[in-house]
């Protein structure tokens, strides 16, 4: 299978695809941390690509030396600048060809590339009529992946990508128990849960964003938790039962379901969470066939 040999083998040319040269240019074809000795020319190029939009190249040499340092200027970037080590700007070089860079060099002369990274989509290489709209998502070189529900595929336009794809920028959290500090606050099967966390996935089932409450964002006491490898789907209840459920209405009613007002712990350390909609009833733990689950229950003030 070429899964198994081919495709483990081309691996492999991520190293030896790097640096390309001929008998007066080096050519810097893949953007990562590495070095590469040039004999003819007795110098040593030192790539730092700690960050793909911002790679930097380090020229290495006893003595001055001219050549032609041919930077590749990727197709999946745009508004891009180089800047050479005298402070000179390269604007606008055009994405998808090799720029030529020549210069006597000397010792510690470095270039640095900034790229910047936006969304795009490529067409899938699929011949077939079914699939002509069907597309791969990408940021800069980055195939994105989607988490999709009872679907095998994520339909948006194309033309507006920034519309509906927005990046992550508020911080995660988890919550643990303040009666038992190794439990937290997991979900399961679509139900609240609180149980030690001891893989990758219960990392992902215990990990959440608090959001401004859905019911009144401008309420700085209320707050909403949107999971995070389920987005869209929020942390609330239906009854005394806690549930994740993706937002699919925008009555008051539905959305303050989905809704809690963050107090003081009430066991005199930490945080509660009230329910919005049944005030004086919070979130809390019962074991059930050794399992705990999460409910609500109305607990004393």
């Amino acid at each position: 299978w070429c899964c198994y040999g081919t495709g483990i083998e081309s691996f492999s040319k991520i190293g030896d695809s790097i640096y390309f040269y001929d008998q007066s240019h080096i050519y810097v074809n893949q953007f990562v941390s590495s070095s590469v000795y040039w004999e003819e020319m007795g110098i040593t190029l030192q790539q730092n690509t700690n960050s793909i939009d911002a790679p930097t190249i380090v020229v290495h040499t006893s003595k001055p030396v001219t050549f032609t340092l041919m930077l590749r200027i990727p197709l999946w970037s745009n508004h891009n600048s180089i800047t050479l080590e005298n402070g000179q700007i390269v604007p606008n070089p055009v994405p998808g060809t090799f720029l030529p860079i020549t210069r006597t060099w000397q010792e510690g002369y470095k270039v640095v590339a900034n790229f910047t990274l936006s969304l795009r989509v490529e067409r899938l290489k699929d011949d077939r009529p079914q699939f002509s709209n069907y597309y791969s998502i990408l940021y800069g070189p980055y195939l994105l992946v989607g988490l999709t529900y009872n679907t095998d595929s994520i339909v948006g336009n194309i033309k507006s990508l920034s519309d509906w794809i927005h990046p992550i920028n508020q911080p995660l959290f988890s919550f643990s128990s303040v009666a038992e500090s190794k439990l937290y606050i997991r979900h399961s099967g679509f139900l609240g849960w609180l149980s030690a966390i001891s893989n990758t996935l219960d990392d992902s089932d215990s990990s959440f964003a608090v959001r401004p409450g859905l019911t009144n964002p401008n309420d700085p006491s209320l707050v909403s938790i949107e999971s995070y490898n389920f987005p869209g789907f929020y942390f609330g209840h239906e009854g005394s039962q806690t549930i994740l459920r993706q937002i699919n209405s925008t009555e008051p009613s539905y959305l303050s379901t989905f809704t809690w007002r963050k107090t003081k712990g009430l066991s005199g350390s930490g945080f509660s969470f009230e329910a919005y909609d049944l005030p004086n009833q919070y979130l809390s733990s019962y074991n059930q066939a050794q399992d705990k689950y999460i409910s609500l229950k109305v607990l004393p003030l």
